[in-house]
């Protein structure tokens, strides 16, 4: 081969990514599923999440987002590069078109179709239709097909054409549209104009037809399609065990399998190779074609020579960060691949996706391919040669006289090795050289930025003995403190915390950051050090912990505050947490009062209270400090006045209220009222929003309540919560309200430009689930939504709690819609209870009904508490898709602005 030289240059990102998002060349590493069947996860890890059915194609756009078909589900669903996963179309009730795509009830194809054109929209098979995500606006629209399951339309508008289950679908570089058309045994195209003809296949399904017109040629179940740079169409002709090719000028050949149903072949021609029902195909930049051998649960490889090789599957265990022919995988119907030529591997039985490559930006010469990682280090450098031969290894010059030399191994008919290089933040020339044995083969030069980052990390505590030294008996903070980060003496941003902070910070190391408190709580200033800054130096790789001391001042005022959580309202018994504190330093004597609702009676509390007459509670409370450690934490229990008087779908009001008001410096936060339902059940590990529903107008504040609960039999020593926020929040205008315990803040970057937040509770060691009150925690939170919003923007939120080394717990999905209580009918008219929900009992579809516009949402859960679905009502009727329901008995709460009702109904 040729000796050549390429020269350029790339300037280096550094990637903060959950662990395991990134693969290794030649070897496999799962990116989603943690391998159980269901549906979870949305908002946190999709290592974390659980996916069912995962069967079909994986399509990565060029940001490295990855979509793919939640078949069973009935969803399609987003990994970030994060590796924070999503819901973008399904889950939702309505069928129709012209609808957010996450308001829509899905039926995909078991076979999990979908492609990607060139502006990076979201193609997929629904039923018998083809139909459309526009990624800019996230509407649903139907582009190809009827829905009626036939053949018909051919030279007419696709839209209005017949298909018959679609299962392969792709696009070449013009944005012609191909379908694998299975039932109809064809291949049909879709030009630019919109128009449907058939490109392959006479609809009677055999083999014959190789030399001649693919239209002439007879197919037999064709899937999965592809196109390669030339123009030419490959499709996966199921069960006549074959891969054909259509060139250009319309002939059809076979370009892989014997037409013989097994395994082998492995190491020679193709075209003599054994595939047993091979499903999809892709073709690499290098004219590499890989092939989904379904029920040998392998993906193969077709090399540009011919050649066929397993290229992964067929292995025994399903580790990642194994070699991928070590790997094992059940039923590789799907396959997908990304620009860097990284391989996705869906994994029916196993519950996952994996991925095969080395999963960086790479560059490339004529004989190998180096992909560039950083860390906080430095680089890491991943060559992969294009083909192997004992002798090879790979030189590699840092421009200062220093070089490695790395020995190449064989990994199928390519080679692999790896090796890093700790630098510091500058930029860099490097030169790898490829020999084989002492000859120089091939090389790549460039020169590489990098940037060094380290993560500082400032807590906050209260300094009881004035010495500036943080001492195990000395409280972290619990109230909001503004700092502002500035590098270089340059402000870069502000972070708003309780008990500290993380940050990750980048730049040259030597670079001087500061970390200067800009606020704290009335009565607390920062006394350690002085000034109120701190300041630390960047060093590559390193850990920065710094802590800052609060004191008090003298004065005579103070600021009580209550805020409360409702944890249980159930037929047994009520129960929750009031969390009551005092943000200066002097302690009045307050008075906590609680006034429960009437279908319950007081039973029990930590602490004991003061007094109890009827319904009314009292703790006399005159330690309250921010001197000490708080909130103090109530914990309090209620029973139903008489067997029954608590009945599923009864509203209660229980109200909480802290005095004196006299001196107190803010009394909005002095008094709280909570109105809840009944339930037969509750999940512990909830969201919950005030207002809920309607708000008026955009730049609202939210106040969410994210309670968690440790229901194991064993301590939860550490746990987090992830809560990736709406678009439509304004995350600068983030403010503590309440936390439970010691807590960090962490910003992440999340899908769509949306930010996570993590809210890390370390050494909070919740007791077990045997321990009622003292097994759960919160945080509340106040956020604005940003101005200028449209009426009728949804406003979604849902978070993932940790526990430990456990998976990913989420909970329950709160909505909030901006504009629907404008009008006068809506702020003035009152929930009715005319809405009913029919047919009953009812087996695919059901109707809600209601006669005004008091009523905005619904919540489906079971006689156990459990949430299936949650939507809006987008009419006076709103047709629900509850096909996959399990039979039984249900509650529909529909709820208004005003309050809810609840009917029931049975799901045949």
């Amino acid at each position: 081969m040729k000796k050549s030289t390429l020269y350029f240059t790339i300037i280096s990102i550094i990637l903060f990514c959950a662990k395991g998002v990134y693969a290794q060349p030649g070897y496999v590493n799962t990116i989603v599923g943690n391998g159980t069947s269901g549906f979870s996860g949305d908002g946190g890890p999709a290592l974390s999440a659980k996916v069912q059915q995962v069967l079909g194609s994986v399509v990565v756009d060029n940001s490295g987002n990855i979509y793919f078909p939640d078949c069973n589900n009935y969803r399609i669903r987003k990994v970030t590069p994060m590796g924070i996963i999503s819901t973008i179309a399904g889950g939702g009730s309505s069928t129709a078109d012209g609808i957010p795509a996450t308001s829509a009830s899905l039926s995909l194809n078991a076979a999990g179709t979908i492609a990607m054109n060139a502006v990076g929209d979201i193609y997929f098979a629904d039923g018998n239709r083809i139909r459309k995500i526009t990624m800019s606006t996230g509407i649903l629209n139907t582009v190809v097909g009827t829905g009626t399951g036939g053949y018909s339309g051919d030279g007419g508008p696709a839209i209005s054409a017949e298909l018959n289950y679609p299962v392969g679908i792709c696009f070449d570089a013009s944005g012609n549209l191909y379908i694998g058309d299975e039932t109809n045994v064809r291949v049909r195209k879709v030009n630019t104009a919109g128009i449907i003809s058939t490109f392959a296949g006479t609809g009677t399904s055999g083999f014959s037809g190789d030399g001649g017109l693919a239209t002439a040629a007879e197919l037999k179940s064709p899937d999965g399609v592809c196109v390669d740079a030339a123009g030419n169409l490959y499709v996966a002709d199921r069960y006549n065990y074959r891969i054909r090719k259509i060139d250009t000028t319309g002939i059809i050949t076979t370009y892989a399998g014997s037409g013989s149903s097994g395994f082998c072949g492995d190491g020679g021609a193709a075209t003599s190779a054994c595939f047993f029902e091979p499903s999809n195909v892709r073709i690499d930049a290098y004219g590499n074609l890989y092939i989904s051998d379904f029920h040998n649960g392998r993906i193969r490889m077709v090399n540009t020579s011919g050649i066929v090789s397993t290229f992964a599957g067929g292995g025994t265990s399903t580790s990642s960060g194994i070699p991928a022919t070590s790997e094992s995988f059940t039923d590789v119907w799907g396959i997908g691949m990304d620009k860097y030529n990284n391989i996705y591997v869906p994994d029916r039985n196993d519950y996952r996706i994996c991925r095969v490559g080395p999963g960086f930006p790479s560059i490339n010469a004529d004989s190998f391919s180096i992909a560039i990682n950083t860390s906080c280090t430095g680089l890491n450098f991943e060559v992969i040669t294009h083909s192997y031969s004992s002798g090879q290894h790979v030189k590699t010059y840092f421009g200062n006289g220093s070089s490695f030399d790395t020995a190449v191994t064989a990994y199928g008919v390519s080679g692999i090795c790896s090796f890093s290089k700790s630098y510091l933040s500058g930029t860099y020339t490097i030169k790898h050289v490829l020999y084989d044995g002492p000859t120089a083969v091939d090389s790549i030069a460039y020169s590489q930025t990098f940037s060094s980052c380290q993560n500082f990390t400032v807590k906050f505590y209260v300094d009881e003995n004035a010495d500036c030294i943080k001492e195990s008996s000395e409280p972290y903070f619990f109230q909001n403190i503004t700092t502002e980060v500035d590098s270089n003496s340059i402000a870069i941003d502000t972070v708003i915390s309780t008990s500290g902070f993380n940050y990750l910070a980048y730049g040259t190391a030597g670079t001087v950051y500061s970390f200067k408190v800009l606020s704290t709580p009335s009565g607390m200033h920062i006394s350690c050090p002085s000034t109120g800054m701190i300041k630390d130096t960047l060093l590559t790789g390193t850990e920065s912990l710094k802590y800052m001391g609060l004191t008090c001042d003298t004065t005579g005022n103070f600021d009580l505050a209550v805020h409360a959580i409702v944890v249980v309202s159930g037929i047994h018994d009520q129960w929750g947490h009031i969390y009551v504190s005092n943000s200066t330093c002097y302690a009045p004597n307050a008075t906590l009062t609680v006034q429960i609702s009437p279908i319950y009676e007081f039973s029990n509390a930590i602490p004991v209270q003061t007094s109890v007459s009827g319904n009314t509670v009292t703790w006399n409370i005159d330690t309250l400090t921010a001197h000490t450690n708080h909130p103090l934490d109530i914990i309090w229990g209620v029973a139903p006045t008489y067997p029954g008087s608590a009945a599923p779908g009864d509203t209660t009001h229980t109200s909480f209220k802290i005095t004196p008001y006299a001196g107190d410096i803010d009394t909005t936060n002095n008094a709280e009222i909570i109105v809840d339902t009944v339930k037969a059940g509750c999940d512990p590990n909830e969201i919950m929003v005030s207002p809920r529903g309607c708000i008026n107008t955009s730049g609202s504040p939210l106040q969410y309540t994210l309670h968690f609960e440790n229901t194991g039999n064993d301590t939860a020593y550490n746990i987090y919560v992830m809560d990736t926020l709406s678009p439509y929040v304004d995350p600068s205008s983030m403010q503590i309200v309440a936390v439970s315990a010691e807590m960090y803040i962490t910003k992440l970057a999340g899908p769509s430009g949306q930010t996570i937040l993590k809210f890390d509770f370390p050494g909070i060691n919740l007791l077990d689930s045997s321990y009622q009150g003292l097994c759960d925690g919160a945080v509340i939170f106040n956020i604005n939504t940003k101005p200028g919003l449209a009426n009728g923007t949804d406003i979604y939120n849902r978070a993932g709690v940790y526990f430990d080394y456990n998976g990913v717990v989420m909970t329950n999905q709160v909505d909030n819609v901006v504009g629907c209580g404008t009008t006068a009918t809506s702020n003035t008219q009152p929930v009715v209870s005319s809405a009913v929900v029919y047919p009953n009992p009812a087996s695919d579809v059901l109707t809600i009904q209601v006669d005004n516009k008091a009523f905005q949402s619904y919540i489906i859960s079971n006689s156990i508490g459990e949430t299936f679905q949650t939507n809006k009502l987008i009419q006076s009727q709103t047709e629900v898709n509850i096909k996959a329901l399990p039979p039984g008995l249900y509650f529909v709460n529909i709820i208004g602005e005003q309050g809810s009702v609840v009917r029931k109904f049975v799901k045949m």
